[in-house]
């Protein structure tokens, strides 16, 4: 985890079979993200983010962070594991 939104957390790294993806939850259709994203994007070392929102197309926000649905990156998750 690495963001709070009052005390509850926004953010997570799953981790499974060598791959380890970073997730941020948020409920803006037209999601950014902070200076304090980018920093725990690089101190977790993460390569692949996802910034999980009520979105219909998924889109890039920069050093491949990348705004996606719920379902999108289940799918995305899914495609990947096999």
């Amino acid at each position: 985890m690495w963001a709070m939104l009052g005390r509850w957390p926004r953010g997570l790294v799953l981790s499974r079979r060598g791959r380890t993806v970073g997730i941020e939850v948020n409920a803006n259709s037209a999601p950014t993200v902070t200076r304090g994203f980018w920093t725990a994007v690089a101190d977790l070392g993460l390569r692949e983010v996802y910034v999980v929102a009520p979105v219909r197309e998924s889109f890039p926000l920069g050093q491949g962070v990348e705004a996606i649905s719920l379902g999108g990156l289940l799918e995305r998750l899914d495609g990947a594991a096999g």
